[in-house]
């Protein structure tokens, strides 16, 4: 598979972010790759678009179907670099945000394991009518340290850092000794020492418990049946906290390729996609007379006890949005009151 161009976005705060983007063929859906902590466009290894194991064969089988995008984040890859104490996991949505827009399409799939899980789900939250379907693997409902994540290692032995996290991360993938060495130089370019630990600390207090529930994008979760950082009983929680969530395991020594037919399955089997907002709404069964997937998601805060101001910190809403769209929910589902809105919500099988 030849890379296609880099080519650059700039996010809402002023990064500049590069990415790359296959032809597309066809009909097929948009899918976003969303990155790993360590990976870029601009270095051609084992950690890239070529090879014969890591992403490559992944990537290859879904190129095969779909328009694949990926991008460097933030701090690593072709992106700007240096990061500081104030970055933020939202920064990381903001570079999906940005990838998104500039593609130009009305709904994308958005594929991502570890930390990128997170940020595809917290991007599906927010946008829920730009976002056609997730596809989520090497997750949990929190990111765990035992996900080569040690911040103190990072610090003090950075070389040592990165043959542990290539040690975790491709653990069932048969490497030659030689691939390894190239690898570890390859993600020395790709990441240096400050970025990574900035990325580190945002995601050992990453959690998606809060927002999980509120995912209106049909999601199908991949677990291994063993995995050295996260185990099926993760991605089997996360996967119980979405509602309607698709859970598939499949077997461990087949490595990242075997995440790929899964993803291909479950993406054929959705209904032909139509209007954002109406395919968005099918997903969580709404009610008659069409709820937007927004309102959708404030109902579900409502029936679970949320205040106005709860709702908004947890949507990234002003008080005054929050209570025009209950407002709203209010006409649509004829109701009177949070009583009402809740009873309307467990009656329609939204709460």
């Amino acid at each position: 598979m030849d890379a296609p161009p880099v080519q650059y976005t700039t996010t809402s705060d002023g990064f500049r972010i590069a990415y790359a983007a296959m032809p597309r063929a066809g009909q097929g859906e948009t899918l976003i790759y969303v990155p790993f902590p360590i990976q870029t466009l601009g270095h051609v290894s084992a950690w890239s678009w070529t090879e014969d194991w890591g992403q490559h064969p992944q990537l290859s089988r879904l190129a095969t179907v779909l328009r694949l995008a990926r991008y460097d984040t933030r701090g690593q890859g072709l992106s700007t670099r240096g990061l500081d104490d104030s970055h933020s996991l939202e920064a990381y949505e903001r570079d999906l945000e940005a990838v998104v827009e500039r593609l130009g399409v009305d709904q994308v799939v958005l594929m991502g394991g570890a930390l990128a899980s997170h940020v595809a789900l917290r991007y599906a939250v927010h946008h829920p009518e730009r976002v056609r379907a997730l596809i989520l693997y090497g997750t949990d409902v929190t990111y765990p340290t035992s996900a080569a994540l040690n911040l103190d290692l990072a610090a003090s032995d950075w070389h040592l850092f990165l043959h542990s996290f290539l040690a975790v991360a491709h653990s069932n993938e048969n490497i030659s000794p030689e691939e390894r060495r190239q690898a570890v130089a390859g993600m020395k370019d790709c990441v240096n020492q400050s970025d990574y630990l900035q990325y580190a600390r945002v995601a050992a207090t990453s959690s998606v418990l809060a927002v999980a529930p509120l995912v209106t994008s049909p999601t199908l979760v991949i677990a291994e049946s063993r995995h050295l950082s996260f185990p099926r009983e993760g991605a089997a929680r996360l996967a119980s906290l979405i509602p309607n969530a698709r859970l598939v395991t499949i077997d461990e020594s087949a490595g990242m390729a075997a995440t790929a037919q899964p993803a291909l399955d479950f993406l054929a089997e959705l209904p032909a996609s139509e209007a954002p907002s109406t395919d968005a709404r099918r997903r969580v069964v709404p009610p008659p007379n069409t709820l937007s997937p927004r309102e959708v998601q404030i109902l579900r805060l409502v029936a679970a006890g949320k205040s106005s101001r709860e709702i908004g910190e947890t949507l990234v809403l002003s008080v005054r949005t929050v209570e025009r769209h209950i407002a709203n929910v209010y006409l649509k589902t004829e109701t009177h009151g949070r009583a009402q809105i809740t009873n309307y919500a467990r009656d329609n099988g939204l709460y």
